[in-house]
């Protein structure tokens, strides 16, 4: 179906499908659509989805889409998705996603997930999380977290934490943690932490702590 300067659809079962200048679908059981130019989305259970210049988004179960130049997305239950060039998220139980030159995001059970060149995150229940070139972070309930090139971070509940090059930490109730080369910290209730080249440092309820 090739749909052009329309409103108000919706649509369900559809199969290689090009949309241009349309607003308000109502969208599932997709397979590879192209969207170009539109806006106010609703879409469920989409395949290999490529989406350009296109705002306001709700999604829902999405494998293998790709992203550009767009905003305002709600995305649930996302596998192997790529966002480029895009602000305002909020991504709940996402897998394998990949988040370049972005900003503003909130994120909820994510895993596997590879962050570059961003800023201003909520994370929580994030498991096996990359993080390069970013700032402002809100951690909490991560595992196997490594953290490089990075400022301003609150985390809670962290096990298996690798920090490097980095300043400016709030950090509590941590488990095996090796910090190099920071400064400023706050720390709560850690445990098997070890710590080289740093300075400024507030502990309470430490165990077996190396200086």
């Amino acid at each position: 179906i090739k749909l052009l300067q329309t409103s108000s659809y919706t649509i369900t079962h559809l199969h290689n499908v090009k949309l241009l200048q349309t607003s308000s679908y109502t969208f599932t059981h997709l397979h590879n659509a192209k969207l170009l130019q539109t806006s106010s989305y609703t879409i469920t259970h989409l395949h290999n989805v490529k989406l350009l210049q296109t705002s306001s988004y709700t999604f829902t179960h999405l494998h293998n889409a790709k992203l550009l130049l767009t905003s305002s997305y709600t995305f649930t239950h996302l596998h192997n998705v790529k966002l480029l060039l895009t602000p305002s998220y909020t991504f709940t139980h996402l897998y394998n996603v990949k988040l370049l030159q972005t900003s503003s995001y909130t994120f909820t059970h994510l895993h596997n997930v590879k962050l570059l060149q961003t800023s201003s995150y909520t994370f929580t229940h994030l498991h096996n999380l990359k993080l390069f070139r970013t700032s402002s972070y809100t951690f909490t309930h991560l595992h196997n977290v490594k953290l490089l090139q990075t400022s301003s971070y609150t985390l809670t509940h962290l096990h298996n934490v690798k920090l490097l090059q980095t300043s400016s930490y709030t950090l509590t109730h941590l488990h095996n943690v090796k910090l190099l080369l920071t400064s400023s910290y706050t720390f709560t209730h850690l445990h098997n932490v070890k710590l080289l080249q740093t300075s400024s440092y507030t502990f309470t309820h430490l165990h077996n702590v190396k200086l």
